[in-house]
């Protein structure tokens, strides 16, 4: 059956502004178009800008790191997903967002307009300028995978037969730091790398239960892995840490930084007292009614999450009829904040760190749980992406 066109008149014209433009690859906009796409309602005329091809879910991305998973179990590939939803997938990075033009500046300098713009950037946070090979900058796309392939290369070199070996240091608070330093512990058969973790001003793993911390830490230590919680920035490729003291690692990862992107940031909308854009029970920012924010850079983050779930389904279903509605001119509807929970933390040995009720757990079984969750959503994306046959 082919794709059912929406009664909106498309108004492209060469020059002319997108009706709609999705820009990043969080879990909100992939189940958005997985139910344009299942319930046949297609905008004629839209585009969707991501940093890359290829989505890796972030509950997978450490698996691929540790040799658990192969990169092509893992990621999902968005231009199919783009096609099959009849949009334009435009592969690149923003770096200017002209609001008063309605226009989005790419890294290629071209200038892609809109008339309706959905934000949801997923964990592709904010942008650092790697200026050295051996930083790197954490994201849920090829090119930090790639990345990461030529920094461990280097650091195992460097640690060959050395003693003391390798300085590695990530920098980071939440889940996604504590599964990559264990599946680089994990990855390296050299043991003379030495591993570093620096919190920053943040706690570890705030957002979790106390016994989930704990098991973490346990973690940690147990692979070696020291843990350094204190005041860190980023200084030249090198670290300054909160007594002055410079440190100058082999290889630098920085792994989350709870700030907008400068594109966004500097862009003119309304924010909150917390640095995110302000928007109102639809999503639409109350500064730019044209504009609609998801996830964790807006002032509702629970619309959107780090991990799929049946609730973020529901909303990816609101979400789309809000889209095509924007662009047909009709109104909104409310998009619920939905808790999606908190899934399973990732640690060495197959195994993850969770909670059955009161009880905390590191073992196998929460390492299944978690890539279930995972492996089904990439299995109902991949199905919809599928092309149509006669």
């Amino acid at each position: 059956m082919p794709v059912r066109k929406l009664a909106i008149k498309p108004t492209k014209r060469p020059g002319s502004p997108h009706q709609l433009l999705l820009v990043g690859a969080g879990y909100a906009q992939l189940y958005a178009l997985a139910a344009m796409i299942e319930g046949e309602k297609v905008c004629p005329d839209a585009a969707w800008v991501s940093p890359s091809r290829w989505f890796y879910p972030p509950g997978l991305i450490a698996g691929v790191i540790s040799g658990q998973y192969s990169k092509e179990q893992c990621r999902i590939d968005l231009r199919n997903l783009a096609q099959r939803a009849g949009i334009r997938f435009i592969e690149q990075t923003p770096v200017l967002l002209d609001l008063e033009n309605n226009a989005l500046v790419l890294d290629d300098d071209t200038e892609v307009g809109y008339e309706w713009l959905s934000l949801d950037l997923g964990e592709d946070l904010t942008d650092i300028d790697i200026g050295a090979d051996n930083l790197l900058r954490y994201e849920t796309g090829e090119r930090f995978l790639r990345g990461w392939k030529n920094l461990s290369e280097s650091l195992a070199e460097k640690s060959f037969g050395k003693k003391p070996g390798a300085e590695l240091a990530l920098v980071g608070s939440g889940p996604r730091v504590v599964e990559l330093a264990l599946a680089i512990r994990e990855s390296q058969s050299s043991a003379s790398l030495n591993i570093s973790l620096y919190t920053g001003q943040q706690t570890l793993l705030a957002q979790y239960p106390s016994g989930i911390r704990q098991r973490a830490v346990r973690e940690l230590e147990q692979a070696g892995i020291k843990l350094q919680q204190t005041s860190v920035r980023l200084e030249n490729n090198q670290l300054r840490l909160s007594d002055g003291q410079l440190l100058s690692p082999d290889g630098l990862i920085i792994v989350d930084t709870p700030a907008l992107p400068p594109w966004l940031e500097t862009a003119g909308l309304q924010m909150t007292e917390k640095g995110r854009i302000s928007v109102d029970g639809c999503q639409r920012s109350n500064s730019h009614p044209n504009l609609i924010a998801l996830g964790w850079i807006s002032s509702r983050p629970r619309t959107s999450a780090t991990h799929p779930a049946k609730v973020l389904a529901a909303n990816g279903k609101v979400l789309s009829n809000n889209l095509l509605a924007g662009v047909a001119g009709r109104g909104l509807k409310s998009l619920p904040e939905r808790s999606a929970g908190l899934a399973p933390i990732a640690s060495s040995g197959g195994r993850a760190i969770g909670r059955f009720g009161p009880f905390t757990s590191c073992s196998q079984g929460n390492r299944r749980k978690q890539e279930l969750i995972e492996r089904r959503f990439i299995e109902a994306i991949i199905q919809v992406s599928k092309p149509l046959t006669d």
